[in-house]
């Protein structure tokens, strides 16, 4: 089915492995994951950084409601938002998915 994949797991399992992934890759700024869970992310991730970029209070509970970390969540909207807050909509905001030369299974998604 178009719009998500399955990722071999329940439904509820993929919700917290993906609620997880984001918050890492928010904190951190990379994770280190298969090429298909990265693709899974990007529209997440790049959703709570739009929240981010709207700065109000509606949206920052949003964004609580998703990840798994009050800080993370504070740093999204004190950081990485307003980093990212000239960019119009239309643009690709975080997501860069780089093969690794060892493990094709393997990828690296970080914020740009």
């Amino acid at each position: 089915m178009p719009g998500y994949r399955k990722l071999g797991k329940t439904s509820d399992q993929r919700r917290a492995m993906l609620r997880q992934l984001v918050t890492d890759l928010l904190e951190n700024g990379k994770i280190k994951t298969t090429v298909t869970r990265a693709k899974e992310v990007q529209p997440i991730a790049e959703k709570m950084i739009t929240l981010a970029k709207k700065g109000d209070l509606a949206a920052y509970r949003q964004v609580l409601s998703y990840m798994t970390k009050e800080d993370t969540a504070k740093k999204l909207f004190d950081e990485i938002g307003p980093k990212y807050a000239d960019l119009s909509v239309n643009q690709r905001l975080c997501m860069a998915v780089y093969s690794s030369m060892m493990n094709n299974m393997h990828s690296v998604a970080g914020i740009i």
